[in-house]
């Protein structure tokens, strides 16, 4: 018999995506979003739910800038609700695969980052990933829920709102410019494709320890400069202007970039998908959307 999975957050970018996958790999999936009426900080409701085998708790809110205004809300939703699902998968002796972030590493001291770099909460969204990293531990260590924190670097493709890649695609389609506000940072961008293999990989993990945290990136860290000229030839328009701004945000990072290691030895992930071949689906599924 097919396992039972819960996907919260199911209408977000990364959710909309695994639900199909997760059926494609025939496991029965409810879901519980915030548009079906399902708020995670419902204690009553979440610990209702019927029993299932493995919560993917990919809602929260995300949005940085966000948080910087709305710190309490933030740290409201992304707290109480991974730890509502904890105690539901403490009751029902279900897995919880929790995507975190890169970001909670802060300024990276070494590079590339392994997963035992200190972690610094710079923002409260960050600080919401930290403390439901820690809440994950507790409940690991003291009730032996299996727990799988997967720390996503810079996630892109088809369907992404917004974000660096989303930006420049939308300035390519609609004003024949890339535009971006400094070509200098890099980051380790992961195509949504590799995402997906990498939480399936966790729903299947087996381990003999209650907490297991992964990193998942390319290994690899590209400027936004080289972003902007990869999507110039990807487009094929040699008329398109590419638009640096110049303008650094206070306190930006300079590099990113994932070990990605662990995740190749322990959880047996590697990324199949280069950037250049991600950035081209991502373009073309755009140009055909015309968004």
């Amino acid at each position: 018999m097919s396992q039972k999975v819960i996907v919260t957050g199911s209408r977000g970018f990364i959710g909309r995506r695994l639900v199909p996958v997760l059926k494609k790999n025939s496991y029965r999936v409810a879901t519980f979003d915030l548009e079906q009426g399902n708020d995670v900080r419902d204690e009553v409701k979440v610990l209702c739910l019927s029993k299932a085998t493995v919560v993917f708790h990919l809602a929260a809110l995300a949005n940085v800038p966000y948080s910087f205004d709305h710190p309490h809300e933030v740290l409201d939703v992304n707290v109480r609700g991974v730890l509502n699902f904890l105690e539901y998968c403490r009751r029902a002796g279900a897995k919880l695969i929790f995507p975190s972030t890169a970001y909670v590493y802060g300024r990276p001291q070494k590079l590339p980052i392994s997963e035992n770099h200190p972690l610094d909460g710079p923002n409260a969204y960050v600080e919401s990933k930290i403390v439901g990293e820690r809440l994950c531990r507790f409940y690991a260590e003291n009730f032996g829920v299996k727990v799988v924190i997967l720390r996503f670097f810079n996630v892109y493709g088809p369907g992404q709102v917004s974000g660096v890649i989303p930006d420049m695609i939308r300035s390519l389609l609609k004003n024949k410019t890339i535009e971006f506000r400094d070509g200098t940072p890099k980051r380790d961008f992961i195509f949504i494709n590799d995402v997906m293999s990498a939480l399936i990989r966790a729903a299947d993990f087996v381990s003999d320890q209650n907490f297991n945290v992964f990193n998942i990136g390319f290994g690899q860290s590209y400027s936004v400069a080289q972003l902007a000229r990869m999507l110039k030839d990807i487009a094929g328009d040699g008329t398109l202007k590419l638009v640096d701004q110049h303008e650094s945000r206070p306190g930006e990072i300079a590099e990113v970039v994932a070990d990605i290691s662990h995740a190749s030895k322990v959880l047996g992930w590697q990324p199949a998908t280069s950037l250049e071949a991600g950035l081209k689906k991502t373009y073309l599924a755009a140009q055909k959307t015309g968004q």
